[in-house]
């Protein structure tokens, strides 16, 4: 007759395996799961397909460990839950429960499905978080819809995965996505940045007021236009990163799972409109006020120049296609 000791120490030598095998299982679903998961971009069925089952069989294998090990812990203790049913099946129930498989999603309590869709002024980009994740990212080709006059949109499905030992041997472990979706909105930006409210975008004065070499001071008002091309998104992003989406020592904020590219307004306003400044008081300050009302023209297209490079950039180096109008003085 096995004992309430030995049974005792065969419980927690099943709990043992059962937490060593579930963290090489869950490792594993986590990785196939975040490069499956890149897949749905394309424009296949047969592809959606296969992510929905993978998705499935990659979420089974949890479930039937925690099955099979709450039959082994029922099967081992049968004898006492016979004996005293209303007291020991809930106690084995409240354990199995702190100790399964069954997570729940950061701050939802609940593992729900979490679902994106992407409109057709957006370019996307799903990362996996594990593993070789720089041959693993995906990206949502939507010009390719627009050479043959489709509208770009889909669905995405994020799918989340156990991390284990998220909150101790004791309490049940997190749901966690297996990558992040990374969204650059493409919409396009206009400014006059003058200095009258009634013709500037913005009620504040936004001129350039710069000096010449004879120290007069010259004002300079502009109208800038540019947007961020599809195949450029990525240099964007790497550019200008993205918007906060908090503290990052909050999990809520850790597992965050879709960000978005800094606005292309905020780039513009701040970022771009200091190197426009500065590029232009580079250009009045080697003329005469006379020669700059001459080489009006001529001022305009150094500065268009200077502005496709880095910092101030366009085009290959930042990821917009232009960002210099016309000049007024």
């Amino acid at each position: 007759m096995i004992g309430v000791v030995v049974r005792a120490i065969v419980t927690a030598l099943v709990f043992f395996i059962y937490r060593v095998v579930g963290a090489a299982l869950y490792g594993t679903t986590t990785l196939a799961s975040g490069q499956l998961a890149g897949q749905q971009f394309l424009n296949s069925n047969e592809a959606y397909l296969r992510t929905q089952v993978g998705f499935s069989i990659l979420t089974g294998p949890g479930l039937v460990l925690t099955i099979v090990t709450a039959l082994i812990l029922f099967a081992l203790w049968f004898k006492y839950v016979k004996m005293a049913y209303k007291y020991l099946a809930t106690a084995m129930l409240v354990v199995i429960l702190l100790s399964g498989s069954n997570a729940h999603a950061y701050y939802n309590k609940q593992d729900l499905t979490e679902i994106y869709q992407i409109l057709p002024n957006q370019t996307v980009f799903w990362v996996p978080d594990v593993g070789a994740n720089k041959e693993s990212q995906a990206q949502f080709d939507s010009e390719a819809y627009l050479k043959d006059a489709r509208i770009a949109g889909k669905r995405f499905q994020i799918k989340h995965d156990i991390i284990v030992g998220s909150t101790g041997w004791s309490e049940r472990d997190y749901y966690g996505p297996v990558g992040r979706l990374y969204v650059v909105i493409r919409e396009p930006f206009n400014r006059k940045w003058t200095a009258s409210h009634a013709t500037g975008t913005s009620s504040k004065n936004e001129s350039f007021t710069c000096q010449s070499i004879e120290g007069l001071n010259v004002t300079m008002e502009t109208s800038i236009g540019t947007r961020i091309l599809p195949e450029h998104a990525y240099k964007y992003l790497y550019n200008f990163g993205i918007k906060s989406p908090g503290d990052p020592k909050l999990p809520e904020v850790v597992f965050t799972s879709v960000y978005y590219a800094r606005d292309l307004a905020e780039v513009m306003d701040n970022v771009v409109h200091g190197n426009i400044y500065g590029l232009a008081c580079q250009e009045f300050s080697i003329r005469t006020l006379d020669t700059i009302n001459l080489e009006r023209d001529k001022i305009q297209k150094e500065i268009e120049k200077k502005c496709k490079a880095v910092p101030c950039g366009t085009g290959h180096n930042t990821g917009l296609s232009r960002i210099c109008g016309h000049i007024y003085l």
